[in-house]
């Protein structure tokens, strides 16, 4: 109930919008480089246990169509923990036995630069663009995305699952 809440919530605030991507080919090879981006969702108004106790991940939706292009995923942070991030995530889909990393179209690799946000957004939303960078298949994924706090003292790898139909 809690999740129907917050992303009744930040739909309302924010509304559908896409975030701003920057593709660039890098000519000497098929190597793609990418600038990815965040929307950053203002929740002042969110009170009480709302967002529960713990930093979490969550995507949209719990199952996407084969054609799906982006994913959008809700970083909720209702504690007093600043986060830092870098623009880096990773897609990882379930073999039956353990995670592997996704079969990407093309080889890319990332720009990154450390993010700092102040301490008041509570929630942040992602979309990542799975479907133009990954071969896509039916099954169980996961994207994975590495949250810092005061210089890497405190590192955090959050994950959000969801299916692929």
């Amino acid at each position: 109930m809690k999740y129907g809440i917050l992303y009744l919530i930040c739909f309302v605030i924010v509304g559908c919008t896409n975030a701003k991507k920057q593709i660039a080919e890098n000519n000497s090879s098929s190597k793609t480089l990418l600038w990815g981006g965040c929307n950053l969702v203002r929740t002042d108004i969110l009170k009480g246990d709302s967002l529960g106790t713990e930093i979490f991940m969550k995507t949209l939706h719990d199952s996407y169509p084969l054609t799906v292009q982006n994913v959008t995923a809700i970083v909720a942070n209702p504690t007093d923990i600043p986060l830092e991030f870098g623009r880096s995530w990773n897609l990882q889909k379930w073999n039956g036995y353990g995670w592997l990393n996704a079969e990407t179209k093309a080889d890319f690799w990332w720009t990154d630069e450390l993010i700092l946000l102040n301490g008041q957004h509570k929630c942040h939303y992602f979309e990542f663009p799975i479907g133009s960078l990954y071969k896509l298949a039916k099954g169980k994924y996961r994207i994975t995305k590495l949250f810092w706090h005061n210089n890497q003292e405190l590192e955090l790898n959050l994950t959000a699952e969801f299916r692929i139909q």
